[in-house]
């Protein structure tokens, strides 16, 4: 997951995470059965993804539980970005 800019954040209710959710598991759903399993490996439900993503990001941060979002010091060494 991606983070998102602090200030980016709009205010989302339950119902509309859940709506966001529904749809982007029903894109995931109706891709994995129709094209995945048959070897088409594109990506259509980036746009869903993205709308949902938004809601678990939220709810991470007003959970307190932002961090899981950092990357981890030995991720950034590894791609040559932290100190060693």
């Amino acid at each position: 997951l991606e983070s998102m800019p602090e200030t980016a954040e709009p205010e989302l209710s339950r119902s509309e995470c859940e709506e966001r959710k529904r749809v982007y598991e029903e894109c995931f759903e109706k891709w994995y059965s129709d094209k995945f399993m048959k070897g088409d490996v594109t990506t259509p439900c980036e746009a869903e993804f993205a709308r949902y993503k938004q809601c678990v990001l939220i709810s991470l941060r007003e959970k307190k539980m932002g961090w899981l979002l950092e990357e981890p010091e030995a991720m950034k060494r590894a791609k040559g970005g932290g100190s060693q």
